[in-house]
């Protein structure tokens, strides 16, 4: 018979993992990477952003640890964009923070400026390819995760992805993964997860709404904000990327993609 800890509500993806996978000795995936994104293609930024962590951590430290500040603060789910600045609220948000700083190994990040994308769409056919701005910077946090991992010696293949289910062009990212030259990232498949039940979710919304909110207001800034390095630890502990045209143009030239002008003859 399943037992739960006593300070566990009832958890779909925690039972199910136990239902699939049997005893904590039995687990497939080592480490577990959670991601939720912050704008959309009518903004002027999109930012994907996560962190990941072992798969005991985040179940019995993360899970009942964020279930106790939700309590406290008398919230059903923690969504960034609801809080405003004052003090009060600010002494929350630090709680929060300091939960992910305990139980979190890394941080990773991936932007990108809309404006850019647009302009490498109309050169190289980007939705064509489903280089949408979503799966660019989805699949972008996967390759971080995994260079993360090989610098960490973890082993690549022992990390299971958790998307926000609630993602614009999620299935573009799918369908872009199964595109990669790579066999490895080739089988790899996302898991769609709703923030609400998936508490590591909700620390992913914190991180993408704060980098998002500092590249709005600073796209050119050099630091951090203080409010963002405070969920990365930094300086070893997060990693942002942010993309740009030229990035972008450098990506469709490895991927050996014509230009639409070259396509049309």
């Amino acid at each position: 018979m399943l037992t739960l800890p006593k300070d566990y509500a009832y958890d779909s993806f925690w039972h199910l993992h136990h239902a699939l996978f049997w005893g904590d000795d039995d687990l497939v995936y080592a480490h577990t990477a959670y991601f939720d994104d912050s704008g959309k293609k009518q903004a002027a930024m999109l930012v994907v952003g996560g962190y990941v962590s072992s798969v005991r951590r985040w179940e019995y430290d993360f899970n009942p640890a964020w279930r106790l500040m939700l309590a406290r603060h008398q919230l059903q789910e923690f969504k960034r964009h609801s809080f405003g600045n004052p003090p009060a609220e600010d002494r929350v948000l630090a709680d929060f923070a300091q939960i992910i700083n305990d139980y979190t190994l890394h941080a990773f990040s991936c932007g990108i400026v809309m404006a850019d994308w647009e302009r490498a769409n109309a050169i190289y056919p980007m939705t064509e390819m489903h280089l949408y701005p979503y799966a660019i910077c989805a699949r972008t946090c996967v390759k971080l995760v995994r260079d993360w991992c090989r610098e960490n010696d973890y082993r690549r293949d022992e990390v299971e992805y958790l998307f926000d289910d609630g993602s614009e062009d999620a299935d573009q990212f799918g369908k872009l993964l199964k595109m990669d030259r790579d066999p490895e990232v080739k089988a790899i498949v996302p898991v769609p997860a709703p923030s609400h039940r998936v508490l590591p979710i909700q620390s992913a919304d914190y991180i993408a709404w704060e980098i998002h909110r500092q590249m709005a207001n600073d796209p050119n800034a050099g630091m951090p904000s203080e409010s963002v390095m405070r969920l990365l630890r930094m300086p070893e502990k997060g990693t942002i990327t942010i993309h740009r045209f030229a990035n972008l143009e450098e990506t469709c030239i490895a991927a050996e993609i014509p230009t639409r002008a070259t396509l049309q003859g």
